[in-house]
């Protein structure tokens, strides 16, 4: 934590992973001032500021792959069975978990 703590900018992906490490810098480090308002943690004299900055996705191919000739066969395959049971699985798309081949 005192190494994390050291940097100038801390960054996460999703809102609740830097609520969580701000959490955590209240419960271990008795001397630091956590701020939540401003996502800041104070420790020896250094801020820290705490941000987030999600993974984004590239709109414009998800579309395109949408609308690809595979993505419409699959799903002309898919409409006929829909009242039958039917599993369709979807996955997020996260680049960092390289799920997107």
């Amino acid at each position: 934590m005192s190494s994390l703590c050291s940097n100038d900018i801390l960054g996460f992906h999703t809102r609740r992973y830097a609520l969580n490490f701000l959490r955590t810098c209240q419960s271990l480090l008795p001397h630091a001032e956590v701020d939540y308002t401003s996502s800041t943690v104070k420790r020896d004299g250094k801020t820290l500021q705490v941000r987030v900055y999600p993974i984004s996705i590239d709109v414009a191919a998800l579309r395109r792959a949408s609308k690809a000739r595979r993505t419409v066969r699959e799903r002309e395959h898919l409409l006929p069975r829909l009242g039958e049971q039917t599993i369709v699985r979807v996955d997020r798309i996260e680049p960092s978990k390289n799920i997107v081949r």
